[in-house]
């Protein structure tokens, strides 16, 4: 049987949605990080809306949300290789939660809610941060660093090769897999 597919609705106003997260009062969250916004999409009419809306962000780019509606950012400034990390609360009120990172690029929050994972991309790294219920982080430490893997695709002709790859983290930090495939 084939599928159809259509789009669920277009963004406006020059946005670009990234990251989406699905709130519990059932609408979608969208970081529109050209406009430095996230974004609320409500699901029966698909009327848009501003949930937070904050000019000191780069580019806010992946979202992560807990069960309490907390809303996490990562925010990457790819020309200078650094990033920000940004709580969102009920109200759409941001907050900084820290700076000066490499390319934060990715966040999530861990089953039970008590730590928060922020990659950087370029820098290759995975930090954790203890997370309280309150949404403050604390005890930042790096989770894993990964090895240069351009190293290992080069050539004889020490062609630099750029890789995308994925990783399957066990819960203490034990790289169980790796998926890599050649980037264009």
């Amino acid at each position: 049987m084939a599928r159809t597919c259509s789009v669920f609705t277009e963004l406006s106003s020059g946005s670009i949605g990234n990251g989406i997260r699905f709130h519990s009062e059932g609408y979608m969250l969208v970081a529109d990080y050209t406009n430095h916004n996230v974004l609320k999409i409500h699901l029966d009419n698909r009327k848009i809306e501003i949930y937070a809306h904050e000019p000191a962000m780069n580019q806010p780019n992946d979202l992560a949300i807990g069960v309490n509606d907390l809303v996490y950012a990562s925010d990457p400034n790819w020309a200078q290789g650094t990033g920000q990390i940004w709580r969102i609360d009920h109200q759409g009120q941001v907050d900084l939660l820290e700076t000066g990172m490499g390319t934060t690029n990715g966040i999530e929050i861990s089953p039970d809610e008590r730590t928060l994972y922020v990659n950087e991309s370029m820098q290759r790294n995975v930090w954790a941060y203890d997370l309280s219920t309150t949404g403050e982080i604390s005890s930042k430490r790096l989770l894993i660093q990964f090895p240069d893997f351009t190293a290992c695709a080069a050539t004889s002709t020490a062609i630099s090769i750029s890789l995308v790859m994925a990783a399957v983290l066990s819960p203490n930090s034990l790289q169980k897999a790796t998926f890599c495939s050649k980037s264009n």
